[in-house]
């Protein structure tokens, strides 16, 4: 406990407490992947909103899911995946020992987008609802997302509207488990020919797409019909890797599963979406 007590607030030392960079993805429903670049290469941190509690949401291994989780982390990835925001870090918590690791640290912290707090807006907008800071140290704005909240009660948005029926957003993972071939059978079966929309969750080497398809509650594994895919080892695979991750994470997608593959990969015709306000088809 004292341990833990000496590491609150202490962020690793190359850990900026102020910086802009690019939302690269939503991890949960709370926290944000943000991706600043410099000459000496592209650098990632992982910041939670300060002050801000949201319902919980997570795909991997059928994760566990509470109503509105699924709901709050739309809005985020809707309104900021791919948008330049700032981020001001109020504090830690860090279970390493290590000064110079990154590893083991939940940095908290008040985002701006556009001049508007991002912890605000998304307590405006009923996801999520005000919380004391987790780590005792209050966002600046801490009054505005309390008042933020209290509109949002007051306005009946998300979550306060009774009238609103959310269940929790039902996940069957067929991708970080073995021996489901019967079980992804089964499901092509169900689905194939059909248009699905869904989220692009994870890109691996090589360029194979991890689709979350919130219509049939599935986690499966993606890849262009017509196209082989680089092995992990081929020098390509890691420049395919680049430019998938940097165009379309957490994209929204078009997808038409049409026969299942080894290791039980759905080749898909996949359309992306929201590529710059325009939609491509991938085997292009």
């Amino acid at each position: 406990k004292k341990e833990e007590e000496i590491n609150v607030n202490r962020l690793p030392t190359d850990f900026p407490t102020e910086f802009q960079g690019t939302v690269t993805r939503i991890h949960s429903s709370c926290s944000f992947e943000i991706t600043t670049k410099s000459d000496k290469g592209d650098q990632k941190y992982v910041v939670y909103l300060n002050n801000v509690k949201a319902p919980y949401f997570f795909f991997y291994k059928s994760g566990g899911c509470e109503p509105f989780g699924y709901e709050a982390r739309e809005f985020l990835r809707k309104h900021y995946v791919g948008q330049v925001v700032k981020v001001v870090v109020d504090g830690c918590y860090n279970t390493n020992p290590n000064p110079a690791v990154f590893y083991g640290v939940r940095a908290f912290a008040t985002i701006y987008h556009e001049k508007k707090c991002v912890n605000e807006e998304f307590v405006r907008s009923g996801f999520a609802q005000y919380h004391d800071s987790f780590i005792d140290r209050s966002s600046q704005r801490a009054q505005q997302i309390r008042q933020a909240d209290q509109e949002a009660r007051d306005k009946k948005n998300g979550m306060h509207n009774p009238s609103l029926q959310v269940e929790a957003a039902q996940i069957e993972d067929l991708v970080n488990y073995t021996n489901l071939q019967r079980r992804a059978q089964e499901v092509l079966g169900q689905i194939r020919e059909q248009k699905l929309e869904g989220v692009i969750e994870h890109i691996t080497m090589g360029g194979r797409l991890y689709v979350y398809i919130p219509s049939k509650g599935i986690y499966i594994k993606c890849g262009v019909n017509g196209i082989i895919s680089y092995s992990a080892a081929d020098r390509m695979s890691s420049d395919v890797y680049k430019y998938m991750t940097e165009h379309f994470e957490q994209a929204t997608v078009e997808i038409v599963p049409c026969i299942l593959g080894k290791y039980e990969c759905f080749y898909c015709w996949i359309t992306i979406k929201s590529f710059f306000g325009k939609s491509y088809d991938l085997a292009e």
